[in-house]
């Protein structure tokens, strides 16, 4: 197989400046590569399964970033209006 490679981290993608979830990113992409890959057996299912628990975490967290920052404003937005009257 010709396609050796993982990228963690943010070498993986970068999702926002909050270093909390890139540290969790690379703690969880090696968590999830020894458990898909304990030796040196690649197997096409493993690589998959692997891609597919990486991708879905990552919308996870995609999504956890827009709630926040979307309630944020709309917060502040709020608080804007309250503070006018």
């Amino acid at each position: 197989m010709d396609r050796n490679c993982v990228a963690l981290g943010l070498a993986s993608g970068f999702l926002e400046p909050l270093e909390s979830t890139s540290i969790h990113m690379v703690m969880s992409g090696v968590y999830k590569l020894l458990e898909h890959f304990p030796d040196r057996n690649f197997d096409r299912t493993n690589i998959d399964s692997y891609n597919t628990e990486l991708i879905a975490e990552s919308e996870r967290i995609r999504d956890f970033i827009v709630l926040h920052y979307c309630s944020r404003s709309a917060r502040m937005r709020r608080c804007g209006r309250t503070a006018d009257r």
